[in-house]
């Protein structure tokens, strides 16, 4: 009796070692949702211009995995300052700096105005307080709006229901389009960063080596975009 032909795309055996070519259509990321939504998704289309067979997950967290480049996983973690944090490529550090929707911009002359708005507050964060103890100004008086999501903040600020803090990674998009702006400095180092632990150097199939050199690639040209917008950077951060 003859042997049916295989299915289109086996291709017969494989030598031991050799990555199937439709693993590499695949690229699964797990990454902070705040960053994800804010910084990735905007973004993404051009790491997928001319990948028009590529499969794309996005897991929205901010979880270590087991064996992520072996298992097709790009991981980006966010590390609170003072924390050790995972190994890995560091991505942006994310120094704290006043924003808000340019209507609100024309109210305010210096960060003393601070004490007669709104102050917006991520919950899960004292950032404000940070912000308040490194650079001294008063924010007594102030009204508050707190969300226990960041990108609610976010978009709290650009409705102009009142002034968050920014991270650079988070507020880039939002700058650059006019929907905030940086009213005035400072910005204020806190050590929080977004660290790429999966994959390493070298580490992975084709398509998580090309992903990961893009990201890379990205974070780095963030810094001088945010210095075109005039974004008080503090001495000694890296990238943005």
């Amino acid at each position: 009796m003859s042997r049916k032909p295989a299915p289109p795309g086996w291709g017969g055996f494989r030598k031991a070692g050799t990555a199937s070519p439709d693993k590499d259509r695949r690229l699964r990321i797990a990454a902070p949702r705040t960053w994800a939504a804010l910084w990735l998704v905007p973004r993404l289309g051009r790491f997928l211009d001319g990948r028009p067979n590529l499969r794309l997950d996005i897991e929205g967290g901010n979880s270590e995995r087991a064996s992520e480049a072996e298992a097709g996983w790009a991981v980006i973690r966010y590390v609170r300052g003072g924390d050790p944090g995972p190994a890995g490529a560091l991505l942006s550090e994310e120094p704290l700096f006043p924003v808000c929707a340019p209507s609100l911009a024309g109210r305010l002359s210096g960060p003393a105005d601070l004490s007669r708005q709104t102050l917006l507050h991520y919950q899960a964060s004292p950032d404000w307080s940070l912000w308040r103890a490194s650079s001294g100004v008063s924010l007594n008086g102030a009204g508050s709006l707190s969300f226990s999501e960041s990108v609610m903040v976010i978009q709290a600020a650009m409705a102009g229901q009142g002034i968050a803090l920014g991270r650079p990674s988070l507020v880039l998009e939002a700058l650059e389009a006019g929907r905030l702006v940086c009213p005035f400095g400072p910005a204020v180092p806190c050590g929080d960063r977004y660290v790429l632990t999966a994959p390493a150097e070298g580490r992975g199939r084709g398509v998580l080596r090309a992903f990961r050199n893009w990201l890379l690639a990205e974070a780095a040209a963030d810094r001088a975009r945010l210095e075109r917008l005039g974004v008080p950077f503090p001495q000694g951060c890296a990238g943005a």
